[in-house]
């Protein structure tokens, strides 16, 4: 069964991360350069961004770690670059998800003949005819 029958594209890397994020080992790993208590901060910071959101803080980070300093700590920069990753995959695949199920959803609704309408239809009055009493 490939990737391409269920309307998905490839996305290699973005899978290879997330799979080596899922898995135990890499897990604690990604935690070795960032104390457990920063950890949960970073991880609310990430959740629930977008995928050009993350891009943006993909790109800080790459760009904090290249300007370097005395006092840089690489192992805490390089461990975020690894989640920030991990969390761009996430994203990108959930935002693909949606848009198939979007896809999906207008497809159904062609071949079913049922067009679009509103959940909650609004109730328009009529206007008032005056009365000359």
């Amino acid at each position: 069964m490939g990737s391409e029958q269920h309307g998905y594209i490839a996305m290699p890397k973005m899978e290879e991360a997330l799979v080596s994020h899922l898995s135990s080992s890499t897990a604690s790993d990604l935690r070795e350069g960032i104390n457990t208590s920063v950890s949960t901060d970073v991880q609310s910071v990430f959740k629930g961004k977008t995928y050009s959101q993350l891009q943006a803080l993909h790109m800080n980070i790459e760009n904090k770690m290249q300007a370097g300093g005395l006092n840089l700590d690489i192992g805490y920069w390089e461990s975020l670059l690894q989640q920030v990753r991990v969390y761009m995959a996430r994203a990108r695949l959930r935002e693909r998800h949606q848009e198939v199920l979007r896809q999906k959803r207008y497809k159904l609704k062609q071949e079913q003949g049922v067009e679009s309408e509103p959940l909650f239809p609004i109730i328009k009055e009529e206007p008032e005819a005056e009365n000359p009493v």
